[in-house]
């Protein structure tokens, strides 16, 4: 254990954070592994020293080029438009990403890009599961777009248009996904200290749906 700690301090020059010591502490990846992941990184596909964690260099060596070549294949094929240069940088400005499965990116880019129809990738939202995010959107369904609550008698047609409502507030406002459940929950969205304009597109539904006789 004391090993393993010293050479990834020496690998990345500091010392090294609780969450990667934990993640350290569970591994039963060698210092051997440590160092070839290392060298790729760094040496191979270039990502910059201050953006490597311990928690990437512990894992399989192998799956990581694996998981390289996969997310670059796969997101190349998928955006076309973005061009390869700009999937390449955007890959090795977040490396963690080579930690994630290609179910994992495959899945998210399904949810992102074909039902969402997000056309930038988003990046800070490739490492969790679809699932996750689904989760967060059902959140802000029933938080911020009343749905089944305020609405809930309401025709079937308008809970479509309602659901439809909050998947646009998304598409355009993708970072929403960030946030935490708590987060998503709390009665103001805010990231970075930035609000979200979540009731303009919340009025926008109401005043039409008036228009249509959903509404008194």
């Amino acid at each position: 254990m004391e090993n393993k700690i010293k050479t990834l301090y020496e690998l990345l020059g500091r010392e090294l954070k609780k969450g990667e010591k934990t993640a350290v502490e569970r591994t039963l990846h060698t210092t051997s592994d440590f160092i070839a992941n290392n060298h790729f990184l760094k040496d191979v596909i270039k990502v910059q020293h201050h953006r490597i964690d311990a928690r990437l260099l512990i894992r399989d060596p192998q799956k990581i080029r694996d998981n390289y070549r996969h997310h670059i294949d796969y997101l190349n094929d998928r955006y076309r438009k973005i061009g390869g240069t700009a999937i390449y940088n955007g890959l090795i400005t977040y490396p963690e990403l080579l930690g994630i499965t290609p179910t994992t990116i495959e899945g998210n880019v399904e949810l992102l890009l074909d039902e969402l129809d997000i056309q930038t990738i988003q990046w800070l939202l490739m490492g969790t599961t679809p699932g996750i995010k689904r989760e967060k959107m059902e959140l802000l369904l029933i938080k911020h777009f009343n749905y089944g609550q305020a609405f809930r008698e309401d025709t079937q047609e308008y809970k479509n248009a309602l659901t439809e409502n909050m998947r646009e507030f998304v598409r355009h406002h993708p970072e929403v996904l960030i946030l935490s459940k708590e987060g998503i929950s709390a009665k103001e969205l805010t990231y970075r200290k930035q609000k979200f304009p979540v009731k303009d597109y919340r009025a926008t539904l109401e005043i039409d749906a008036r228009k249509l006789g959903y509404l008194n």
